[in-house]
């Protein structure tokens, strides 16, 4: 098998994964795919992991800092 098609067999499993209401282990076990490896290949293709869907994403978003003047440090 070629690293081309390696690559989008372990991609097909990841999106399987991740539709599925399955943890990774679990996913991993039924389908007799090494933890290690679908860790690795879903690292290297970029995926992200398995999520709790009614968890909230957070997008990243640019952080400004302003300083704060000493004197408004002081307690009174």
């Amino acid at each position: 098998m070629s690293n081309h098609s390696k690559d989008a067999s372990m991609k097909q499993h990841i999106e399987a994964c991740q539709a599925s209401n399955l943890s990774q282990a679990v996913y991993c076990q039924q389908h007799k795919i090494p933890s290690h490896i679908f860790s690795y290949y879903r690292k290297k293709l970029g995926m992200l992991a398995h999520q709790n869907r009614s968890t909230p994403t957070i997008n990243s978003f640019p952080l400004i800092y302003w300083p704060i003047p000493p004197q408004a440090m002081q307690l009174k």
